[in-house]
């Protein structure tokens, strides 16, 4: 698939979901990201970068991930502005909590422990949370708008091909998880 269809098709599938179409530019995609596209935000407008592992993928492949990257488009401002807020507030209390208890009086040799603390306590958690909300959303939204087979695909490919980079397999729920929770969804549209 050449750029200018990806264009044409990213261009199509935001048009469904009622948004702004993402910027789609030819780049390095690592080759642990076993769908060849990338999310970028620069700026306040997502861009998509396809990388060479993009052409070895199936055509259905290839539409599904497109579809799931329009989705993840339309989200991420929405999540950013979440995650910043969430950030913002964890932040406001540990700093209340810092001048209450005294931390200021503390040697700063305890500040990098009680800092990584903090993090591994409060912040990746939420982190984690916010983005699996993040791909649980994209998972019905894609099946509301784009169809069940178009999930199906996705979630298919994610299965065989699973993310080679940890910390994005730590971000992202299993393809299993996924699937455990589209067939309760499933079944609720069904009924």
């Amino acid at each position: 698939m050449e750029i200018d269809e990806v264009r044409d098709l990213m261009g199509e599938y935001s048009a469904r979901l009622g948004a702004k179409p993402p910027r789609i530019r030819r780049g390095r995609v690592d080759r642990r990201h076993p769908t060849g596209l990338r999310i970028a935000m620069w700026g306040t407008r997502p861009t998509v970068v396809v990388g060479d592992g993009f052409a070895e993928l199936d055509r259905a492949d290839q539409e599904a991930q497109l579809i799931g990257a329009a989705v993840l488009c339309r989200l991420a401002r929405g999540v950013s502005l979440r995650a910043g807020a969430a950030y913002l507030a964890i932040g406001l209390v540990w700093g209340v909590a810092a001048s209450v208890l005294g931390l200021h009086a503390l040697p700063a040799a305890l500040f990098p422990p009680i800092f990584l603390g903090t993090f591994l306590v409060l912040i990746a958690p939420v982190g984690v949370f916010l983005q699996y909300r993040m791909y649980y959303r994209t998972d019905r939204i894609v099946a509301e708008v784009f169809g069940w087979h178009v999930l199906d695909t996705a979630i298919e490919f994610d299965r065989a091909n699973p993310m080679r980079n940890v910390a994005f397999r730590l971000l992202m729920p299993s393809a299993e998880r996924r699937m455990a929770r589209l067939d309760r969804l499933r079944a609720a549209t069904i009924e």
